[in-house]
C-alpha cells in the first residue's frame, strides 16, 4: 500500500469515526429519552409472568449492543493509533533519507579527497614522488566520486565541473604511458580488479550522462574519453588473455 492510499484510508477512517460518534450519541439520547418517557408517564409495565424467550432475546440484544459498542470503540482507537503510526513512519522515513544522504556525502568527499591526493602524486604536485601509476588510483577515486554524487552525496554538475578535467587528464596520461604501465598490472593482480571497477564506473556515468545531459556540450566530451578508456581497457584485457593462452 503506497503512501497516498494510506493517507486516504486515514482520512476516510477519521470521517467514519466522527459519523459513528454522532450516530452513537443520537441513539443514546433516544434510548435515554424513551426510558424517561416510560417512567414519567407511567407507561412502563412489569409483566406478571416472564417469557423465557423474550428474556433471552432481550439478553442477546443487550450483549449485541455491548459488542457493537466495543467494536465501535475499538475501531476509533485503532484509527487513532494508525494516525500515530503514520506520523512516526513519516519521521523515520525522513531520518532514513537524511542518513542515506549523509552516508553518500561522506563517501563522496572521501573519494574526492583520495582522487586529488593520487592525482597530485602522479603529477608530482607537493610530492617528491612522480609516478604515473597513481593516475589509475586517481581515476578510480574520481569515478567513484561521480557515482556518489549521482546517488545524492553532492551536486553532480558541480562535481563534474570540479573533477572532469582531471579525469580526462588521467586518461590521456594512461593512454600515452599505457605500454609502460602494463607492467604495473603484471606485478599485482589487484590492479586488474581496479581496472574492472573503473570500467564499470565509467559505463554507469556514461549512461547517466546520456540519460540526463544529452544536449549539453561539456558532457559530450565524456563520450570521447569513454572511447579512449575503452581502447585502453580492451588492449590490456587482450594482453592478459594472450598470457593465459600462452
Amino acid at each position: 500500500m503506497n503512501k497516498l492510499n494510506q493517507n486516504e484510508m486515514i482520512m476516510y477512517a477519521s470521517k467514519w469515526n466522527k459519523l459513528m460518534i454522532v450516530l452513537s450519541v443520537i441513539v443514546l439520547i433516544i434510548e435515554v429519552s424513551l426510558v424517561v418517557y416510560l417512567f414519567v408517564f407511567d407507561r412502563f409495565v412489569c409483566p406478571d409472568e416472564v417469557d423465557i424467550n423474550a428474556f433471552l432475546g432481550t439478553f442477546v440484544s443487550i450483549c449485541t449492543t455491548f459488542i457493537v459498542g466495543f467494536q465501535i470503540w475499538n475501531f476509533i482507537y485503532a484509527s487513532e493509533k494508525l494516525k500515530e503510526f503514520e506520523k512516526e513512519k513519516n519521521i523515520l522515513t525522513q531520518e532514513i533519507q537524511e542518513l542515506k544522504e549523509a552516508k553518500f556525502e561522506c563517501l563522496y568527499f572521501n573519494a574526492y579527497t583520495i582522487g586529488r591526493m593520487r592525482y597530485q602524486m602522479a603529477k608530482g604536485y607537493h610530492y617528491e614522488e612522480k609516478d604515473k601509476r597513481y593516475y589509475w588510483n586517481a581515476l578510480r577515486a574520481f569515478t567513484n566520486a561521480l557515482l556518489y554524487a549521482k546517488a545524492g552525496g553532492h551536486d553532480f554538475e558541480d562535481t563534474y565541473d570540479a573533477i572532469s578535467e582531471m579525469v580526462f587528464a588521467a586518461i590521456d596520461s594512461i593512454s600515452k604511458n599505457k605500454d609502460h604501465m602494463i607492467g604495473y598490472f603484471d606485478e599485482n593482480s589487484k590492479c586488474l580488479i581496479m581496472m574492472e571497477t573503473i570500467n564499470a564506473n565509467m559505463q554507469e556515468i556514461q549512461m547517466y550522462i546520456k540519460k540526463k545531459y544529452t544536449h549539453i556540450h561539456k558532457y559530450a566530451v565524456f563520450s570521447t574519453y569513454m572511447k579512449k578508456w575503452t581502447s585502453i581497457y580492451t588492449s590490456i584485457l587482450q594482453i592478459e588473455d594472450g598470457k593465459e593462452e600462452y
